[in-house]
């Protein structure tokens, strides 16, 4: 037994989800509709409310051409449009533009555009770019070269594959990133934070070289001792080398004294002898010798949790605050 109340509610609130449970029959025109359907409301005392479309049909009533509650609703008949849509986008040996889609699909670009987009989020350039994609990848381990696995997937040669911003290359995706552990494993994360610090040990070993080959830059801290001095050559070279051969975005991004105490002269001789070499690579921030800093480890805590008043926190604040100044500064100049 209907609700007539809940249906004529259904009825005034064009209510999608009470489509296919009941229709609506308008005695003066002789129509009955779904409860979706767009035609202007009608006065409630000339409405007739029926189970289904065969009830409604056997009162004598016609079904609407507008909504047609006999068969898919206009929204059911998008989905499945949008559904060809997709089809002939991954079907097709070559892309398609939105007027080409359009005409197959037997809508007008605009309204194609839109009922595409509110259904998978995405243009049907975008999702077709994105299905590529996943189809170059899917490629890529088991064809013989790049340029096979391109070729395959509808691309017309490996410049396009190449020019998109990935992580990674074609190239080194075919390869799983061999030698290259931690960027490949860095590659579907990095786009989702500002910035990711990676902590190496005081040796150049292979957890250090995958560290160099997955970093865009290098934070070098020092003590200013003149050992460290004779440590900092060998570093340097050995990342120009790594820059050369396997990272060409890779460069240093500054320089920090570390265990800092402007009281004995050797610290001073030292700061001398970097800014003369570094120049503005050089930070100001410095971090210097705190209690605090060397205890936050012992209880496993960060020295911002472990003591944000401490002189150590306060400094590792101030170098956060000089590197964010920094890059923005650098890519100020770069969009100059």
């Amino acid at each position: 037994m209907l609700d007539e109340d809940r249906c004529w509610q259904a009825l005034c609130e064009r209510d999608a989800a009470f489509d296919g449970r009941f229709v609506f029959a308008v005695r003066s025109t002789g129509i009955f509709c779904r409860p979706s359907c767009p035609a202007r409301r009608p006065a409630r005392e000339r409405v007739a409310f029926f189970a289904d479309g065969e009830a409604a049909r056997a009162a004598g009533f016609r079904p609407c051409r507008r909504c047609s509650p006999m068969g898919p609703s206009p929204s059911e008949q998008l989905d499945a449009l949008v559904v060809a849509a997709c089809r002939l986008l991954d079907e097709a040996t070559a892309p398609m533009t939105l007027p080409q889609l359009a005409a197959r699909i037997g809508l007008s670009p605009t309204h194609l555009a839109r009922a595409f987009k509110a259904r998978t989020g995405l243009t049907p350039h975008a999702w077709a770019t994105a299905r590529r994609r996943e189809r170059l990848d899917a490629q890529l381990p088991e064809a013989g070269s790049v340029l096979d696995a391109a070729l395959a997937v509808g691309y017309s040669g490996t410049r396009a594959p190449y020019a998109e911003a990935r992580a990674l290359t074609p190239a080194q995706r075919r390869r799983k990133g061999a030698g290259e552990t931690l960027r490949y494993a860095l590659a579907p994360i990095r786009e989702n934070y500002d910035y990711i610090l990676i902590d190496c040990p005081p040796s150049l070993n292979m957890l250090t070289i995958n560290a160099l080959v997955a970093a865009d830059g290098v934070i070098i801290p020092m003590q200013c001792e003149y050992y460290a001095l004779e440590g900092l050559s060998d570093l340097v070279n050995s990342i120009q080398r790594i820059a050369q051969l396997l990272n060409p975005k890779l460069q240093i991004e500054g320089l920090l004294r570390t265990m800092y105490d402007p009281r004995i002269s050797l610290t001073n001789d030292v700061t001398a002898q970097l800014k003369e070499h570094f120049g503005d690579k050089l930070y100001d921030a410095v971090i210097p010798r705190n209690v605090r800093l060397a205890e936050a480890p012992s209880f496993g805590m960060p020295a911002l949790v472990y003591d944000k008043q401490s002189r150590g926190a306060i400094a590792y604040l101030a170098l956060a605050g000089e590197l964010v100044r920094r890059q923005r500064a650098a890519a100020k100049t770069a969009t100059a």
